[in-house]
């Protein structure tokens, strides 16, 4: 269940990766994004690794209703929503040319998810003295 609920993050990090790149945009935010969620992607793998392995307690400490691997799965559902296309053609076509985020709201992301990495990778280093 633990590494389930790890897996299912991270490919919704990949399918927010692509969603990313699907915009012809907005190209310093959406580069900016897509570094984040790429590192914070490596992260959770080795949290991933992690768990198969002796440091389960710790892992599924993160993976607690509140704990950063939960958090992590809000924030990139979040951001979905916000990359998502229209199902109409034509505002399909305008929504891929006009990136959705403002400088602010690509920033905020940034941040959320440098703090969610810099979060998880803090416990797998405190777990490891």
């Amino acid at each position: 269940m633990i590494v389930a609920s790890i897996i299912a993050v991270v490919q919704l990090t990949v399918e927010v990766i692509s969603m990313c790149r699907d915009y012809s945009n907005g190209s310093a935010d959406r580069l900016r994004i897509v570094n984040a969620l790429e590192d914070l992607k490596l992260v959770l793998e080795g949290l991933q690794k992690l768990a198969n392995g002796t440091r389960f307690v710790m892992v599924k400490q993160m993976c607690q209703t509140n704990g950063p691997v939960v958090r992590c799965s809000e924030a990139l559902t979040l951001l979905k929503r916000k990359l998502a296309t229209p199902q109409n053609t034509l505002s399909k076509i305008k929504q891929i040319v006009k990136w959705p985020l403002d400088k602010k709201d690509a920033q905020d992301v940034c941040r959320y998810l440098l703090d969610a990495k810099s979060t998880i990778q803090l416990a797998l280093a405190e777990d490891e003295m």
